[in-house]
């Protein structure tokens, strides 16, 4: 028995998923029954690879911070006391409560807080990492919905949630065929940037890609912490602020989160190309990244 099939999640969720319907979830997902082609699928294991040294970002307001995430980890709100979180009474009817969120990306992510904790990427494969494409909160109201006076619609949209649920190992095949769809769409838009190969060593996958948000059941060992970062004047100033501690985590495996980065001080914009033109920046080798962006190009048509 492998350790997915092993996996015990509390009582009221594992109502409606175990790890083989965690399975079955990716599988009937629309991504996951598109036909490839198998220079498709070829590139679609390089980008996941990619995908895959991505580090998840939690965010927090606390103020003890970095101190006590570097002494005692990250811990689901079922063992916090005394802190604002952001789980409400749906939220610990289903055990959600016990689960450390994060994300790739996060939009709004100063609504949960401005300080970042990068968390190392290799919890995003592990069998307590689960996904979904949204928050339980943006299918049902979490804080005003009574779990034990549900609605015939509060019954359909949870079981929707859930429907979507999978392993974070899954997600990234999802992500892999998402982005590549992206790459396809740039070279067929920008031919001119493609010839130049002034992009091409960078696939901006967007703002509005779905990046799933990530719950890790358990708490995170400070071990697993790699980094931490306080953006909270930035943030205050510019809510893109943590765009800039994103994409710079991004760079060395060619992805960036859009082609622009920030405004310097508020008055020039600049691309990302411009930053690697200027600047030497650690663990990004452009000429590999050109090469392996050119070889995703000639799969993706083969």
């Amino acid at each position: 028995m492998s350790s997915s099939e092993a996996l015990v999640l509390p009582e009221r969720m594992a109502q409606y998923v175990d790890a083989g319907r965690l399975r079955d979830n990716f599988h009937n997902h629309p991504e996951s029954q598109r036909d490839l082609s198998g220079g498709q699928q070829l590139a679609v294991q390089e980008i996941r690879a990619c995908l895959e040294q991505l580090p998840l970002f939690h965010y927090t307001d606390s103020g003890d911070f970095p101190g006590r995430f570097m002494e005692r980890g990250i811990l689901p709100s079922s063992r916090l006391s005394g802190c604002r979180t952001n789980t409400y009474g749906l939220d610990r009817h289903f055990g959600l409560d016990q689960f450390v969120f994060s994300s790739l990306y996060l939009r709004n992510a100063y609504h949960y807080g401005a300080k970042m904790l990068s968390i190392d990427p290799q919890l995003k494969i592990i069998d307590t990492m689960l996904v979904t494409p949204h928050d339980l909160n943006d299918t049902v109201h979490t804080a005003k919905t009574d779990p034990n006076n549900l609605s015939k619609e509060d019954c359909r949209k949870i079981d929707a949630y859930f429907d979507s649920m999978m392993f974070g190992a899954d997600w990234l095949d999802i992500l892999a065929r998402q982005a590549l769809d992206l790459f396809v769409e740039k070279m067929r838009t920008s031919r001119d940037e493609v010839e130049e190969g002034v992009e091409m060593a960078l696939l901006p996958l967007g703002f509005d890609l779905c990046y799933g948000e990530w719950k890790h059941y358990g708490a995170i060992d400070p071990g697993n912490i790699v980094d931490t970062y306080d953006c909270s004047r930035d943030i205050l100033e510019n809510p893109c602020a943590d765009d800039d501690v994103i994409s710079m985590a991004w760079l060395p495996h060619g992805l960036v989160l859009s082609k622009y980065r920030l405004l310097d001080n508020g008055a020039v914009m600049s691309t990302w190309h411009d930053v690697l033109s200027s600047h030497d920046v650690e663990g990004v080798d452009v000429k590999a990244l050109r090469q392996f962006w050119k070889r995703i190009g000639e799969l993706a048509l083969s």
